[in-house]
């Protein structure tokens, strides 16, 4: 019984000591940010201050995040270098702010678009839709 008792306090002990016995969580992958931003697409992104401007000539029932993610990267499809930018910054108190960027340079030309998200994701990786942010010129 004592042993026990001395193996449940040592594994408490590392799992509450800090860098012992629990990893920290890996960075989030863009894949991962890109999947879950789909999954709220239906949100409502058009009382944003940082949305609003994006949205000129778009009907009021298309001002969602999965329509502005759709019309962002559709121009991608065209002849072009397109490039996807994401990065991930730690936070305090844990999980990061991660910005996705979607970039299309149209060839011969020095037209650049690149507009994109950045959102907080919590340290267990799951985005937080609050704090949301539309990036790029409208």
């Amino acid at each position: 019984m004592m042993y026990f008792r001395v193996s449940f306090f040592v594994a408490a002990l590392i799992v509450s000591s800090p860098g012992l016995g629990v990893a920290e969580p890996a960075e989030p992958t863009a894949a991962n940010v890109l999947a879950q931003l789909f999954h709220h697409s239906e949100l409502k992104t058009d009382s944003l201050p940082s949305c609003k401007d994006q949205y000129r000539n778009m009907h009021e029932k298309d001002r969602t995040l999965g329509r502005y993610l759709a019309e962002k990267i559709a121009p991608l499809e065209d002849e072009g270098d397109n490039v996807l930018r994401y990065s991930c910054d730690p936070e305090k108190g844990g999980g990061w702010r991660c910005s996705l960027e979607f970039q299309h340079n149209v060839p011969g030309k020095e037209i650049t678009t690149m507009y994109g998200v950045r959102v907080a994701v919590d340290r267990n990786g799951v985005v937080q839709t609050k704090g949301l942010e539309c990036t790029g010129l409208p």
